[in-house]
């Protein structure tokens, strides 16, 4: 069991390993794989994936404007920034994968 210094270091590794085996699934996928629908009705897998990359974007937003004392929307342009998002689902409308360093 960690102890509790421990304990955060060991969950950012967990998320580390976690986000690297989803990279590695993401760059082995292909386009059809992209396209095809998952569970959510009227999305494809390409738009589940640029929903969960641009909510990471969000909370890396919020952290370092909460290290800055700085209060930010969620998203650049507010509440209507994400509509960007929706209706696209080809491969390179993907964000680009930068996994942490």
């Amino acid at each position: 069991m960690a102890t509790p210094a421990a304990a955060p270091i060991e969950a950012l590794d967990a998320v580390r390993a976690c986000e690297a085996q989803l990279v590695a699934t993401i760059v082995a996928s292909d386009d059809a794989t992209m396209a095809r629908p998952p569970l959510l009705p009227g999305w494809t897998v390409a738009h589940l994936l640029t929903h969960v990359a641009r909510n990471a974007d969000s909370h890396v937003r919020w952290t370092r404007a909460a290290i800055d004392d700085v209060v930010v929307d969620r998203y650049p342009g507010g509440p209507d920034g994400p509509a960007w998002l929706f209706g696209r689902h080809e491969r390179e409308d993907l964000p680009a994968l930068d996994p942490w360093p």
